[in-house]
């Protein structure tokens, strides 16, 4: 008995049938090319069927199918004949519908659900209908970090978790966008509340719903018997202080450490008006500390008095920042010296807090 080697050009799945029909259609295909082939013993003049077909539901593409063996092989399409007609399900149609709009200073703010509870997120709300029953998905589109919140019926910004339904943060296929889905009822009434990751940004946005329907997205108010208002913030002040360490600097020895070692320094006596906290920070090319106390600095004696010191807690590297409640109209001194011992360099002081600070050089 002969063996005919009949070679496919694809990644396809192959049945041969004994001169019986079994394939709805040759038209399935694939188009990346494969090494193997399918081999089998054939009688002559018997038919036979050859189905080619997809690894992958409703694929599509040109294929090609080579046969070899002793004889010629005859290959014809052919259109079988079946007592149960093969429909393909119909999929329910899709509806896209798009709202734009922006987040601004004036925009509406409530303390979103899951959010920092001392900062207050603009938001907008969106009231969702539509006409034909279904699930529903709804994707955000912003250079925003956006969260959206899905509530039934109504929503009160001041209580967020009311009514709620469902909540994304970044589910969406883009970056930091959100993405929520729903089954929504016919003419039930919906709210789509847009906000941000981040408290009191600002920017426009874009929200895309898609469903068996359009999707009717209208902005509205919602009413709240308690009305949400931002915190004040304390308003913040800076003040600032150019100086510089010499080799006629005084000097000192620190307090943290021996007496062998000596450390130019400068001391700034320090006045407010308003009793508060306030940061200094330094801002210099050589290794500062700053030393701060309390109604007078004695260099001979550099414990007494002291309220703190820092060493490498500013923002810029090697530099000192200092933290500390001041009263108002009293006198504190700051002490700027040097991690390395007889450095020297210039150096500015910048003072921050709720209102400006009185910044003198001073010899005690």
């Amino acid at each position: 008995m002969n063996t005919i080697i009949i070679a496919l050009l694809g990644l396809c799945l192959v049945f041969v049938a004994h001169g019986i029909p079994v394939s709805p259609s040759l038209e399935d295909s694939v188009q990346a090319i494969a090494s193997d082939g399918t081999s089998s013993e054939k009688l002559a003049g018997h038919p036979y069927i050859l189905v080619v077909t997809t690894h992958g539901n409703a694929d599509t593409g040109s294929f090609l199918i080579s046969a070899t063996g002793p004889a010629s092989v005859d290959l014809m399409s052919i259109t079988p004949t079946t007592s149960q007609p093969m429909i393909i399900p119909t999929t329910e149609p899709s509806h896209l519908s798009s709202y734009s709009s922006e987040l601004t200073s004036n925009s509406a703010i409530f303390y979103r659900v899951d959010g920092d509870s001392e900062s207050t997120y603009h938001y907008q709300a969106i009231q969702v209908t539509v006409s034909i029953s279904g699930t529903y998905t709804f994707a955000s589109d912003s250079d925003l970090d956006t969260v959206g919140y899905f509530y039934d019926t109504s929503f009160d910004p001041s209580v967020p978790t009311e009514n709620l339904v469902t909540d994304n943060d970044d589910g969406g296929d883009m970056r930091y966008q959100f993405r929520i889905e729903a089954f929504l009822e016919a003419g039930h009434t919906y709210i789509l509340v847009v906000t941000t990751h981040t408290g009191s940004e600002t920017g426009s946005f874009s929200v895309e719903a898609n469903g068996p329907d359009s999707v009717n997205l209208v902005s509205i108010t919602p009413s709240t018997s308690r009305p949400i208002t931002a915190v004040p913030t304390e308003p913040f002040v800076s003040s600032s202080l150019p100086s510089e360490l010499s080799s006629n600097s005084l000097t000192f020895h620190r307090p943290d450490r021996d007496a062998e070692h000596n450390y130019y320094y400068q001391a700034i006596e320090v006045i407010v008006a308003t009793s508060g906290a306030y940061t200094f920070t330094s801002d210099s090319e050589i290794d500062t500390m700053g030393f701060f106390y309390d109604t007078a600095f004695d260099p001979s004696n550099p414990t007494a008095n002291l309220i703190t010191e820092n060493d490498d807690g500013g923002d810029i590297s090697l530099q000192f920042h200092i933290e500390a409640f001041l009263q108002a109209e009293h006198k504190y001194i700051l002490v700027v010296t040097t991690h390395g011992e007889s450095e020297i360099g210039s150096f500015s002081i910048l003072a921050g807090g709720p209102a400006s600070v009185g910044l003198r050089s001073s010899t005690p």
